[in-house]
């Protein structure tokens, strides 16, 4: 569990960090949350090398759990990779297609072109649309009560495997940052939380690789 002690201890902070200097120095704002600033270099580098720790990890590994693990954080953290760089758009000055006037260079922005289609076609609201997702959030809650007990024994079964826990923290980061790049919330310090949790999902599966290289049979 050291691992994850690491990624909830240098979350927490980065948070708290962050968020102190995004309020106190309105100078740095945009250092914190445009591209191919700060965190977001960050993010790139992280699952860049979640990537290569996945993949030299990979050669000498015997164990089928330890395999699909890695080859899971490979994977990944390769397509994490390539979004955060835009697919190479801004390197390369390559043209990218665009779709209900969003452009699409990334992953998340098929979660854009979605909310973008609910807009136009069924003339959502923004409350509509946080009224639905809150609706979503309940289904979900009530379907997760409802199965408690194998929810309890997936969450022993995370425990027993730390790896499994970083990948599900890092896939949570993950999907909370695509709910905020919705924009959904009107405040300019969720742009902050987004790159921050993009960068702390980045970390976790870093994180992930060194603890399956650890905890190898």
């Amino acid at each position: 569990m050291v691992y994850t002690r690491i990624f909830l201890i240098v979350s927490a902070l980065d948070f708290v960090l962050c968020a102190i200097t995004y309020i106190l120095f309105p100078a740095f704002k945009d250092s914190l949350t445009e591209e191919d600033f700060l965190i977001e270099n960050i993010s790139a580098l992280l699952f860049l090398s979640a990537f290569v720790l996945a993949l030299i990890f990979l050669r000498d590994r015997k164990s089928k759990k330890e395999i699909i693990t890695l080859i899971i954080i490979a994977v990944v953290s390769l397509i994490c990779f390539a979004d955060e760089i835009s697919f190479g758009e801004r390197l390369f000055d390559l043209p990218m297609p665009e779709l209900y006037g969003v452009k699409i260079d990334g992953f998340h922005d098929f979660a854009l072109l979605g909310r973008d289609i609910l807009k136009e076609e069924l003339h959502l609201t923004r409350s509509a649309m946080i009224c639905i997702a809150a609706g979503s959030a309940a289904v979900l809650s009530t379907a997760l009560l409802r199965h408690k007990k194998r929810v309890v024994a997936a969450c022993v079964k995370l425990k027993r495997y730390p790896p499994y826990l970083l990948i599900t923290l890092s896939f949570c980061s993950i999907l909370a940052a695509i709910i905020i790049d919705l924009d959904l919330f009107q405040r300019n310090i969720f742009y902050l939380f987004e790159e921050l949790l993009e960068m702390n999902a980045a970390l976790a599966l870093a994180l992930s690789a060194l603890c399956v290289n650890k905890c190898k049979n």
